[in-house]
């Protein structure tokens, strides 16, 4: 799997379900690259989305630091570490909503 994904990408998903050959850059298929590109350009004209503006980098910290006030001490009221993998921290949410099947479990 690549490090990056291409700026953009087109699957014939009837000959490739796994969306394995990009053929974006494929001469044959630009008519129809070209056509999907109007589509989504109207479609973002119409939503106002803005997911082409950069945001500030700031913000991406900023937010992280108000989860972070809310999540250490969210799990140190479950008796897990701020880090905990997420294999513990599911284990914990099975043991809490599913206590019963837990128990059976632990009995096998």
């Amino acid at each position: 799997m690549a490090s990056t994904r291409p700026e953009e990408e087109l699957y014939d998903l009837q000959s490739d379900p796994y969306e394995i050959n990009n053929l974006a850059e494929d001469p044959k298929h630009q008519e129809t690259l070209e056509k999907l590109r109007g589509i989504l350009d109207k479609w973002i004209e119409e939503t106002g989305d803005q997911g082409g503006i950069p945001e500030d980098p700031r913000i991406g910290v900023i937010a992280y630091q108000d989860v972070q006030k809310y999540y250490e001490p969210e799990q140190k009221k479950r008796r897990l570490p701020a880090n905990a993998p997420p294999v513990e921290y599911l284990e914990y949410w099975k043991k809490t909503l599913f206590p019963a099947r837990s128990k059976e479990e632990t009995k096998k």
